[in-house]
């Protein structure tokens, strides 16, 4: 039987070189995932520092401001026994002799009254006449119950040294002007666009009121919000808010809030005008595509310009611009069902809530990315953009209130209505006065440090 040879297939050679090269690839890829562990790792033991350094300062600052209560107290206890001594020498002391009414003629218009008590009728009853005190009085009086004349609620067991302490004092004073302007100490949007009444306003925290030692002035408030209307391409309204919580550890914070809040709640109010359908799908391209731009854009200021920073923005890293982001677009017309629809989502820590029966329920997702739960510590804008959205509803009675974690901490944690909660439950629950509003957000608590910004919606 004949052979065929030209039928026999011919072995493969082993490539040597292509298989060194697929393995030194791998190893390659090996060390870059280790170097990326390493630096994940690095990143976080920083930011762990970070942190516990902003303890620390916390710490420390409270430690200072409990001395400075007792010096206070101090003071006050003598100032009480000097004012008591002195009130005792004038009660001994001989008495003036009393005031001298003259009666008149009956033909002649009186010509004195007594300065104390009495006056004289047309028919010439003598009756008495209500002296008001002096000016001197009531700043006296006033002084003794309260520094304002308007009283913070206090959620803690006692009064805070802030509390307690006019914000005019200029001796150890614990309310100071910011260095460089825009101190932020209040800043408030309230109004209605269609059938939703709002009201959103950020007030600076005690820890950037107190003056430094060096320079004698304040920080500025970290946080801010824009709020702005929209109505889409077939005529249906919308109210469109970002908050934005700066970062205590990034230097110019205060102004990534600021830009990154008002170029958000900007552009998807501008990008809601080309959407006939609202929701979290249709509005997820646009928030990405508003956050990934101001972060290629963020060191683009003028340092002469109105609120930026006054450095050029080429010597600045990005992250130290850092911020949370929270976003919420809520339906200015009830559907068919007669509830409001709303979207919201956030980067970072600052939550929006739902209050609905006295009872609170957190609305935004939780901080992901890609899936991951981030530390929130990190998770912040521009070094991430990604902001995952929900869709939920605002129902008659209730109130959509969105916050940073100087308010949202203090409401709600692990699921536990916390003492400030309680209280917002039973005031928040419907519209009220805008003062009243800003009286209630600036509680008086003295672990909330941190600056304030709170931004409600109601149905009208």
């Amino acid at each position: 039987m004949g052979l065929n040879w030209g039928s026999k297939k011919k072995p493969e050679l082993y490539n040597f070189e292509q298989e060194e090269k697929n393995d030194e690839d791998r190893k390659s890829r090996e060390r870059l995932d280790r170097e990326e562990q390493k630096l994940d790792k690095k990143q976080k033991k920083i930011d762990e520092q970070i942190q516990q350094a902003e303890e620390a300062r916390s710490e420390q600052l409270a430690q200072r401001l409990e001395i400075e209560d007792q010096r206070r107290r101090f003071e006050e206890e003598e100032a009480r026994r000097k004012a008591k001594k002195e009130a005792d020498a004038a009660a001994n002391a001989p008495q003036p002799p009393a005031a001298v009414t003259l009666k008149p003629d009956t033909d002649i218009p009186d010509l004195a009254v007594s300065e104390q008590s009495e006056g004289k009728t047309q028919s010439g009853e003598r009756v008495s006449v209500a002296v008001p005190p002096s000016p001197d009085a009531l700043v006296k009086d006033s002084e003794s119950l309260t520094t304002e004349t308007v009283v913070a609620p206090i959620i803690g067991s006692t009064p805070s040294i802030f509390f307690r302490t006019p914000w005019s004092k200029t001796d150890r004073p614990l309310h100071g002007l910011s260095m460089n302007g825009y101190a932020g100490d209040v800043h408030c949007d309230a109004g209605t666009f269609g059938q939703i009444a709002s009201i959103g306003a950020t007030l600076r925290g005690q820890k950037h009121q107190v003056p430094e030692k060096v320079t004698g002035a304040a920080g500025q408030n970290e946080d801010w919000f824009a709020t702005f209307c929209a109505v889409s391409s077939n005529g249906a309204k919308y109210v469109v808010s970002a908050v934005c919580d700066g970062l205590s550890s990034a230097a110019y914070s205060w102004y990534g809030a600021r830009r990154t809040s008002t170029s958000l709640a900007r552009d998807v109010a501008d990008g809601i005008g080309t959407l006939s359908e609202v929701n979290s799908v249709s509005l997820q391209a646009i928030v990405d595509r508003s956050l990934t731009q101001q972060a290629e854009t963020l060191l683009t200021w003028n340092p002469s310009e109105y609120g930026a920073p006054q450095v050029d923005p080429s010597e600045v890293d990005p992250n130290a611009l850092g911020c949370t982001v929270t976003l919420t677009v809520v339906s200015a017309e009830p559907d068919s069902n007669g509830v409001h629809r709303i979207v919201a989502g956030n980067v970072g820590d600052s939550p929006v809530f739902n209050l609905s029966g006295g009872v609170w329920r957190k609305v935004s997702p939780p901080d992901v990315d890609t899936g991951d739960i981030l530390d929130t510590k990190t998770h912040a804008f521009p070094r991430h953009t990604e902001c995952a959205l929900v869709d939920d509803v605002l129902k008659p009675g209730e109130c959509i209130l969105m916050t940073s974690d100087g308010v949202g901490n203090f409401i709600l944690r692990n699921g536990m209505t916390l003492a400030l909660g309680n209280y917002l439950s039973t005031r928040w629950n419907n519209p009220i006065g805008i003062l009243s509003f800003l009286n209630q957000l600036n509680f008086d608590l003295p672990t909330a440090d941190d600056d304030r910004t709170a931004v409600a919606f109601w149905p009208s």
